[in-house]
């Protein structure tokens, strides 16, 4: 009963919640199940984990505002999470065309330490929120790091370009030019040793890359 069902720990009624939940959704109750899934992940306040899950299967059915709502009830100190929660709020803000929030999104993630790899498609998405500058920003960072993305350099002069910003987009051009040779260099062909037949001594193949620029 009521009472009973009180004295029963927080993390087994959440199992046990998950657990209903689960069945709910694979006998196409899915309306159902994402309430047992709401209530269960309101027990748990802390547990960031389980509202981000949430809210990734809230986008996965198509509704992005119910996953933003979630997503941006969540309070965090650690700069990893913040990092992740925002991401995921630029997209879902950018599928309900709720501008404002995309570009508070944006400006946040801009003041982050943002992986190298990342830097591209950040830049991609704030163009579409017209954030030219910060996204030339963080191409030009992306273009002075030694693994550069050649995406992201000539993603970087088309900005240039666009803005007039002729002597800029010259040296980014010389940018674009140079890591194109050095990976012509890198991916044209690899040297392989392998044992002759007669003599038993090593000669080389030459055998061309499957890489692409």
């Amino acid at each position: 009963d009521k009472a009973a069902g009180t004295d029963i720990p927080v993390t087994e009624r959440l199992v046990w919640s998950f657990a209903y939940a689960h069945l709910l959704w694979w006998n196409g109750r899915q309306d159902q199940a994402l309430e047992v899934l709401n209530k269960a992940v309101e027990r748990v306040p802390e547990r960031i984990d389980l509202r981000r899950n949430l809210a990734l299967l809230y986008e996965s059915r198509g509704q992005p505002s119910a996953a933003l709502r979630l997503i941006d009830d969540i309070v965090s100190d650690s700069p990893d999470v913040r990092y992740e929660c925002e991401q995921q709020a630029l997209r879902l803000a950018l599928q309900t065309d709720r501008r404002d929030r995309a570009r508070t999104a944006a400006e946040r993630l801009f003041g982050m330490t943002i992986p190298q790899s990342e830097l591209l498609p950040l830049a991609e998405l704030m163009l579409k929120i017209d954030m030219a500058d910060q996204a030339e920003a963080l191409l030009l960072r992306a273009a002075s790091n030694s693994q550069r993305d050649v995406r992201a350099v000539r993603l970087l002069m088309d900005i240039q370009l666009n803005r007039d910003q002729l002597d800029a987009a010259g040296q980014t051009a010389r940018i674009l030019i140079d890591s194109i040779e050095s990976r012509a260099v890198q991916t044209a062909s690899t040297m392989v040793q392998y044992p002759t037949t007669n003599s038993g001594r090593t000669g080389m193949l030459v055998t061309p890359s499957t890489r692409s620029l």
